[in-house]
């Protein structure tokens, strides 16, 4: 009977059956991956919500409901729902950040358009810099936060 010695390749380690563990482990562990993988395929997107059917890129014209993810500043916001669309307030211009009145601005922005989940937003097309340019409304029947920026004094008209 042969002997293997402390350099031999093969091991007979007692319940493997001569196989080395760790070999048989990493063949268990990806057909453990396969599988997870099939079973995504076969299940594909039926665990996930309905999409909305709201726009999903705003138009150069018309209007549609979207939410607020931030306030940037008091003429510029993120909204939407499936993406984010950065939206410069249409005709109006505040303070820029380190300026007088910035803050202020910012934060009554902020607390008209937490007034409602959806804000209505008539799209203006896009501005110089490439933004989307609306004007947002936080009430079917009231002002825009555009006007209301501008009659509070937190705005100037800006047309360019």
């Amino acid at each position: 009977m042969e002997e293997h010695g402390a350099g031999s390749q093969s091991r007979n380690i007692k319940g493997t059956g001569g196989k080395d563990p760790k070999k048989r482990q990493g063949r268990i562990d990806l057909l453990f991956c396969v599988g997870v993988l099939g079973l995504g395929l076969v299940m594909g997107d039926s665990h996930r919500a309905p999409k909305p059917q709201f726009l999903v890129f705003p138009p150069e014209a018309g209007a549609n409901h979207c939410i607020v993810l931030r306030v940037v500043d008091g003429d510029t916001v993120h909204m939407g729902l499936v993406m984010d669309v950065g939206v410069r307030l249409w005709g109006i211009d505040t303070p820029e950040r380190g300026q007088p009145g910035f803050k202020e601005a910012t934060e009554r922005l902020k607390s008209l358009l937490s007034k409602s989940e959806y804000i209505r937003v008539e799209w203006r097309g896009r501005g110089k810099y490439g933004r989307q340019l609306g004007v947002l409304y936080h009430d079917e029947d009231g002002p825009s936060a555009n006007e209301i920026l501008v009659k509070e004094g937190f705005a100037k008209e800006y047309l360019p």
